[in-house]
Protein backbone atom coordinates (compact mmCIF):
# COMPACT_ATOMS: atom_id res chain seq x y z
CA UNK A 1 0.00 0.00 0.00
CA UNK A 2 0.99 3.33 -0.92
CA UNK A 3 -0.18 6.83 1.00
CA UNK A 4 -0.01 9.82 -0.48
CA UNK A 5 -2.24 11.71 2.42
CA UNK A 6 -2.55 11.86 6.04
CA UNK A 7 -6.08 11.94 7.13
CA UNK A 8 -7.62 8.86 7.99
CA UNK A 9 -11.15 9.73 6.42
CA UNK A 10 -9.22 10.14 2.79
CA UNK A 11 -7.67 6.71 3.17
CA UNK A 12 -9.35 5.14 0.26
CA UNK A 13 -8.92 8.51 -1.66
CA UNK A 14 -5.07 8.93 -0.39
CA UNK A 15 -3.76 5.21 -1.04
CA UNK A 16 -3.63 2.99 -3.67
CA UNK A 17 -3.53 -0.94 -3.33
CA UNK A 18 -1.26 -3.97 -3.80
CA UNK A 19 -4.14 -6.71 -3.78
CA UNK A 20 -2.11 -9.47 -5.25
CA UNK A 21 -2.32 -13.02 -3.73
CA UNK A 22 -5.14 -10.92 -1.07
CA UNK A 23 -8.82 -12.69 -0.85
CA UNK A 24 -11.04 -9.95 -2.53
CA UNK A 25 -13.37 -10.75 0.59
CA UNK A 26 -11.24 -9.59 2.92
CA UNK A 27 -10.74 -6.02 1.71
CA UNK A 28 -14.28 -6.09 1.19
CA UNK A 29 -14.93 -6.75 4.96
CA UNK A 30 -12.39 -4.24 6.23
CA UNK A 31 -13.69 -1.40 4.19
CA UNK A 32 -16.99 -2.33 5.37
CA UNK A 33 -16.09 -2.04 9.05
CA UNK A 34 -14.13 1.13 8.65
CA UNK A 35 -17.54 2.66 6.98
CA UNK A 36 -19.52 1.43 10.12
CA UNK A 37 -17.02 3.64 12.27
CA UNK A 38 -17.59 6.61 10.13
CA UNK A 39 -21.43 5.83 10.17
CA UNK A 40 -21.66 5.38 13.88
CA UNK A 41 -19.28 8.59 14.44
CA UNK A 42 -21.77 10.92 12.11
CA UNK A 43 -24.45 9.31 14.26
CA UNK A 44 -23.31 10.26 17.44
CA UNK A 45 -22.51 13.65 16.08
CA UNK A 46 -25.83 14.23 14.64
CA UNK A 47 -27.42 12.57 18.24
CA UNK A 48 -25.14 15.32 19.82
CA UNK A 49 -26.57 18.31 17.92
CA UNK A 50 -30.01 17.46 18.47
CA UNK A 51 -29.37 17.00 22.02
CA UNK A 52 -28.30 20.82 22.25
CA UNK A 53 -31.06 21.62 20.51
CA UNK A 54 -33.83 20.24 23.13
CA UNK A 55 -31.57 22.24 25.61
CA UNK A 56 -31.48 25.51 24.42
CA UNK A 57 -34.56 25.90 22.06
CA UNK A 58 -37.58 27.80 23.82
CA UNK A 59 -35.45 27.48 26.95
CA UNK A 60 -35.58 31.10 29.13
CA UNK A 61 -32.81 33.66 29.09
CA UNK A 62 -31.37 31.46 25.72
CA UNK A 63 -32.30 34.96 23.90
CA UNK A 64 -33.93 38.53 23.71
CA UNK A 65 -36.74 37.41 23.01
CA UNK A 66 -36.99 34.79 25.84
CA UNK A 67 -35.28 36.96 28.48
CA UNK A 68 -36.33 36.10 32.43
CA UNK A 69 -36.80 38.29 34.71
CA UNK A 70 -33.31 37.02 36.77
CA UNK A 71 -31.10 34.60 36.57
CA UNK A 72 -32.74 32.87 39.70
CA UNK A 73 -35.69 32.39 37.35
CA UNK A 74 -33.70 31.43 34.25
CA UNK A 75 -32.63 28.53 37.02
CA UNK A 76 -36.38 28.01 38.05
CA UNK A 77 -37.61 27.52 34.22
CA UNK A 78 -35.37 24.80 33.53
CA UNK A 79 -32.74 27.34 31.65
CA UNK A 80 -29.80 26.77 32.86
CA UNK A 81 -26.78 25.12 31.50
CA UNK A 82 -23.92 26.04 34.08
CA UNK A 83 -22.30 29.36 34.28
CA UNK A 84 -22.77 31.55 31.45
CA UNK A 85 -24.21 34.94 29.61
CA UNK A 86 -28.14 34.78 29.81
CA UNK A 87 -31.10 37.12 28.17
CA UNK A 88 -32.88 39.28 30.73
CA UNK A 89 -35.35 41.95 31.27
CA UNK A 90 -36.32 42.35 35.05
CA UNK A 91 -38.97 44.93 33.93
CA UNK A 92 -40.81 42.45 31.98
CA UNK A 93 -42.80 43.63 29.11
CA UNK A 94 -41.74 44.49 26.01
CA UNK A 95 -37.78 43.12 25.30
CA UNK A 96 -36.16 45.49 23.16
CA UNK A 97 -34.00 46.45 26.78
CA UNK A 98 -33.05 43.20 27.14
CA UNK A 99 -29.69 42.67 27.70
CA UNK A 100 -27.02 39.91 28.58
CA UNK A 101 -25.22 39.33 31.90
CA UNK A 102 -23.35 36.81 33.58
CA UNK A 103 -25.05 33.90 35.98
CA UNK A 104 -23.50 31.90 38.10
CA UNK A 105 -25.68 28.72 37.95
CA UNK A 106 -23.43 26.39 40.30
CA UNK A 107 -22.29 28.46 43.70
CA UNK A 108 -24.53 27.04 45.96
CA UNK A 109 -27.78 26.18 44.48
CA UNK A 110 -26.80 28.64 41.15
CA UNK A 111 -29.66 31.61 40.15
CA UNK A 112 -26.92 34.37 41.02
CA UNK A 113 -27.20 37.40 39.00
CA UNK A 114 -23.70 39.04 39.03
CA UNK A 115 -24.27 42.70 39.72
CA UNK A 116 -21.28 44.25 39.93
CA UNK A 117 -17.45 43.24 38.74
CA UNK A 118 -14.66 45.53 39.04
CA UNK A 119 -13.80 46.83 36.03
CA UNK A 120 -10.25 47.65 37.01
CA UNK A 121 -7.45 46.96 39.18
CA UNK A 122 -7.16 50.61 40.60
CA UNK A 123 -10.65 51.94 40.55
CA UNK A 124 -10.28 55.22 41.80
CA UNK A 125 -14.38 56.60 42.86
CA UNK A 126 -16.69 57.32 45.26
CA UNK A 127 -19.97 56.99 43.39
CA UNK A 128 -19.04 53.48 42.01
CA UNK A 129 -22.71 51.83 40.97
CA UNK A 130 -23.58 48.98 39.98
CA UNK A 131 -22.03 47.32 36.63
CA UNK A 132 -25.90 46.42 36.17
CA UNK A 133 -27.59 49.31 36.40
CA UNK A 134 -31.17 47.83 36.88
CA UNK A 135 -33.08 48.19 40.22
CA UNK A 136 -35.74 45.72 40.12
CA UNK A 137 -32.55 43.34 40.52
CA UNK A 138 -31.27 44.25 43.58
CA UNK A 139 -34.40 45.32 44.88
CA UNK A 140 -36.23 42.07 44.38
CA UNK A 141 -32.96 40.31 45.82
CA UNK A 142 -32.91 37.87 49.07
CA UNK A 143 -29.05 37.63 49.25
CA UNK A 144 -25.96 38.35 48.18
CA UNK A 145 -22.98 37.00 47.06
CA UNK A 146 -19.03 38.33 47.63
CA UNK A 147 -16.56 36.77 45.88
CA UNK A 148 -13.12 37.44 43.61
CA UNK A 149 -13.60 35.91 40.73
CA UNK A 150 -11.01 34.94 37.62
CA UNK A 151 -10.94 36.61 34.61
CA UNK A 152 -13.35 33.93 33.10
CA UNK A 153 -15.43 34.95 36.09
CA UNK A 154 -14.61 31.70 37.44
CA UNK A 155 -15.05 31.34 41.11
CA UNK A 156 -12.13 31.89 43.60
CA UNK A 157 -11.81 30.33 47.49
CA UNK A 158 -13.23 32.86 50.36
CA UNK A 159 -16.74 33.28 48.73
CA UNK A 160 -19.31 34.72 51.20
CA UNK A 161 -23.23 34.70 51.13
CA UNK A 162 -25.24 36.70 53.41
CA UNK A 163 -28.69 38.51 52.96
CA UNK A 164 -29.26 41.67 51.57
CA UNK A 165 -28.61 44.55 53.80
CA UNK A 166 -32.01 47.23 52.56
CA UNK A 167 -29.99 50.08 51.42
CA UNK A 168 -28.34 47.68 48.97
CA UNK A 169 -31.25 47.04 47.21
CA UNK A 170 -31.20 50.87 46.25
CA UNK A 171 -27.86 51.75 45.50
CA UNK A 172 -24.24 50.12 45.35
CA UNK A 173 -22.53 49.67 48.86
CA UNK A 174 -19.51 51.23 47.02
CA UNK A 175 -21.29 54.52 46.90
CA UNK A 176 -22.35 54.99 50.69
CA UNK A 177 -19.98 56.79 53.39
CA UNK A 178 -18.64 54.76 56.40
CA UNK A 179 -21.64 51.70 57.16
CA UNK A 180 -21.34 49.04 59.58
CA UNK A 181 -24.21 46.10 59.88
CA UNK A 182 -24.03 43.11 62.52
CA UNK A 183 -25.11 39.96 59.72
CA UNK A 184 -24.75 36.39 59.45
CA UNK A 185 -23.00 35.19 57.11
CA UNK A 186 -22.08 31.84 55.53
CA UNK A 187 -18.23 31.74 53.94
CA UNK A 188 -17.83 28.81 51.59
CA UNK A 189 -21.12 27.11 51.92
CA UNK A 190 -20.61 26.86 55.50
CA UNK A 191 -23.43 27.17 58.52
CA UNK A 192 -24.35 31.37 59.18
CA UNK A 193 -22.03 32.83 61.56
CA UNK A 194 -22.59 36.36 62.53
CA UNK A 195 -19.67 39.20 62.02
CA UNK A 196 -19.54 42.77 61.15
CA UNK A 197 -20.43 44.17 57.85
CA UNK A 198 -18.25 47.23 57.00
CA UNK A 199 -18.85 48.83 53.30
CA UNK A 200 -18.18 52.50 51.89
CA UNK A 201 -16.28 54.86 50.77
CA UNK A 202 -14.33 56.02 54.16
CA UNK A 203 -11.16 55.02 55.60
CA UNK A 204 -10.79 53.34 58.81
CA UNK A 205 -8.35 53.17 61.54
CA UNK A 206 -6.95 49.80 61.54
CA UNK A 207 -4.83 47.99 58.95
CA UNK A 208 -7.44 45.02 59.38
CA UNK A 209 -11.48 44.61 58.98
CA UNK A 210 -12.22 45.74 62.57
CA UNK A 211 -12.15 48.77 64.00
CA UNK A 212 -14.00 51.95 63.22
CA UNK A 213 -14.73 54.21 59.85
CA UNK A 214 -12.85 57.46 59.40
CA UNK A 215 -14.83 59.86 57.75
CA UNK A 216 -12.15 62.50 57.18
CA UNK A 217 -11.01 60.43 53.66
CA UNK A 218 -11.82 58.49 51.23
CA UNK A 219 -10.13 55.22 50.08
CA UNK A 220 -13.16 52.38 50.19
CA UNK A 221 -13.35 48.97 52.13
CA UNK A 222 -15.91 46.36 52.04
CA UNK A 223 -15.20 43.31 54.34
CA UNK A 224 -16.53 41.22 56.92
CA UNK A 225 -14.98 41.02 60.54
CA UNK A 226 -13.56 37.96 61.80
CA UNK A 227 -14.15 36.18 58.67
CA UNK A 228 -12.17 34.72 55.63
CA UNK A 229 -14.94 36.52 53.19
CA UNK A 230 -13.41 38.91 50.69
CA UNK A 231 -11.54 42.46 51.80
CA UNK A 232 -12.12 44.59 48.87
CA UNK A 233 -10.25 47.99 49.26
CA UNK A 234 -8.84 50.90 47.59
CA UNK A 235 -11.36 51.83 45.39
CA UNK A 236 -12.27 55.02 46.36
CA UNK A 237 -8.33 56.07 46.14
CA UNK A 238 -5.40 56.26 43.54
CA UNK A 239 -3.42 53.52 45.49
CA UNK A 240 -3.86 50.12 43.64
CA UNK A 241 -6.88 48.17 44.85
CA UNK A 242 -6.49 45.03 47.22
CA UNK A 243 -8.78 42.35 46.93
CA UNK A 244 -7.57 39.57 50.08
CA UNK A 245 -9.36 38.14 52.96
CA UNK A 246 -11.06 39.83 56.01
CA UNK A 247 -8.56 38.08 58.39
CA UNK A 248 -5.75 39.25 56.46
CA UNK A 249 -3.73 42.82 56.56
CA UNK A 250 -5.49 44.83 53.84
CA UNK A 251 -2.82 44.56 51.53
CA UNK A 252 -2.05 41.26 51.65
CA UNK A 253 -3.19 41.10 47.85
CA UNK A 254 -3.68 43.26 45.04
CA UNK A 255 -6.71 42.83 42.62
CA UNK A 256 -5.29 42.37 39.22
CA UNK A 257 -7.11 41.09 35.93
CA UNK A 258 -7.74 37.60 37.27
CA UNK A 259 -8.79 38.25 40.75
CA UNK A 260 -11.67 40.80 40.61
CA UNK A 261 -14.13 41.87 42.92
CA UNK A 262 -17.63 41.17 42.33
CA UNK A 263 -21.28 41.49 43.84
CA UNK A 264 -24.28 39.01 42.90
CA UNK A 265 -27.46 38.54 44.10
CA UNK A 266 -30.37 36.14 44.28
Amino acid sequence: MRCRGVGFLALLAACSFDTSGVDNSTLDAAFADASAVVDANAVVDAALVDANTLVDAGAPGSSAELAASSCNDVLAGGGSVGDGLYWLDPNGGDTTDAFQTFCDMTTSGGGWTVLFTAADSDLNSNSLDYTILDPELPAGAADVLLAYRSGQMGLLPGWAIFPIPSNWRTQSPLTYQAQTESIQVSIEGSGPTPATLYYGHATWNTNFCSGSFLTGADFGLICLSGTTGPMYSGFAHSDNDQCTASDQFWAAQACTSDRRFTIAVR
